[in-house]
């Protein structure tokens, strides 16, 4: 399964993203890290879109929790039969 993730860079020279990943049993954390590319960049925020892929071993429910701040996630839950 293939989710996408929107990260926001800080300005005009934000051009990719990354994810990283922590397990823990069927809780995954996952948080994004922007990369930037240029000398001059424009005040504007600029959205970034990076592909998450879930992949699970054994059937159960399984927490995604996507940082958001230090201490706020967006949590998803999914179920693998």
């Amino acid at each position: 399964m293939i989710l996408k993730v929107t990260l926001f860079g800080n300005d005009g020279c934000a051009v990719a993203g990354q994810l990283k990943e922590i397990i823990e049993g069927n809780v995954r954390v996952i948080t994004g890290k922007v990369l930037y590319k240029g000398d001059v960049c424009p005040q504007v925020i600029t959205p970034v879109l990076v592909n998450y892929i879930f992949k699970a071993s054994t059937a159960g429910i399984y927490v995604l929790k996507f940082q958001k701040s230090e201490d706020t996630f967006i949590i998803h839950e999914i179920k693998v039969m």
